[in-house]
């Protein structure tokens, strides 16, 4: 049953330590969880403290121990703090919030990984669930390039020579708010298939892809994860771009990969 405290929606923290407790969680490790012999899966994790929380505040608090799950938002927080969200699967919520002392982690892990991160507990509350300090990833296990589906030669000839019927749109899709949420509403992939539309992002890379084709992935920053790929048949689309610009560009829709973000095809520049 749901904590009383804890009303849905609303960020709440029943036990925050004061700024004095919270500088030393953020800096200085804190002593291992004895009893841990192997990571918390964070659903079931935050499954427990809502279930006790005296119980659980008992048992986690003033302690380090590690969580594993699917990393949802790799971003600095509201406070700019580098920090990885984990959820129990992709586009799911979050379960863990957990914040790293270093930049670093924003390069080292990308939406889709499922990881193990080691942690100072801080607190808990709705709707981050269990907030961590002090971070350091343990383990990454990269997602390769994997496609939601395998689109067949007969779809892939279909999106690639000529453009498809346009969907309704007031104003281009940020490439990372297109890729997030693919995987917050997997609808979504049937409602675009044979669809084009027009995204927006910071050009990461450009050139010639695997098959020789002109190219462009999209992200939010020179050095995040690629959240579309744009794919041309017209070398026109890499003319007069360099990496960190910010381009508007319309494809057909093709397939989502974890890698590769939203692939397009029959791209042009706008």
């Amino acid at each position: 049953m749901r904590d009383e405290r804890f009303p849905a929606g609303v960020e709440f923290f029943p036990e925050h330590p004061s700024d004095e407790k919270t500088k030393q969680i953020q800096t200085t490790p804190s002593p291992l969880l004895v009893e841990q012999i192997a990571p918390f899966a964070v659903k079931q994790l935050c499954a427990e403290f809502e279930a006790d929380l005296e119980a659980s505040l008992a048992k986690y608090q003033d302690k380090r121990f590690s969580v594993t799950g699917v990393a949802v938002s790799v971003a600095p927080d509201m406070h700019g703090l580098p920090t990885v969200q984990l959820s129990d699967t992709a586009g799911g919520p979050c379960y863990a919030h957990c914040i790293f002392p270093e930049d670093s982690i924003l390069q080292k892990v990308s939406v889709g990984d499922r990881v193990t991160i080691l942690s100072n507990y801080l607190v808990y509350c709705h709707p981050l669930g269990v907030v961590m300090k002090f971070s350091e990833l343990v383990e990454n296990k990269k997602q390769t390039v994997i496609f939601d589906r395998k689109p067949t030669s007969e779809e892939i000839r279909r999106v690639e020579f000529a453009p498809c019927p346009l969907i309704e749109q007031t104003a281009p899709f940020e490439a990372k708010d297109l890729y997030n949420s693919f995987y917050a509403d997997l609808s979504l992939l049937q409602k675009y298939e044979e669809k084009r539309m027009q995204v927006t992002g910071i050009v990461k890379k450009f050139g010639l892809d695997v098959h020789n084709l002109p190219s462009v992935e999209l992200s939010d920053s020179v050095d995040g994860q690629t959240y579309a790929m744009c794919i041309s048949h017209d070398e026109a689309i890499m003319q007069g771009i360099k990496v960190g610009d910010k381009v508007v560009i319309e494809g057909n829709y093709l397939v989502m990969s974890t890698a590769l973000g939203v692939i397009f095809k029959y791209s042009e520049r706008k």
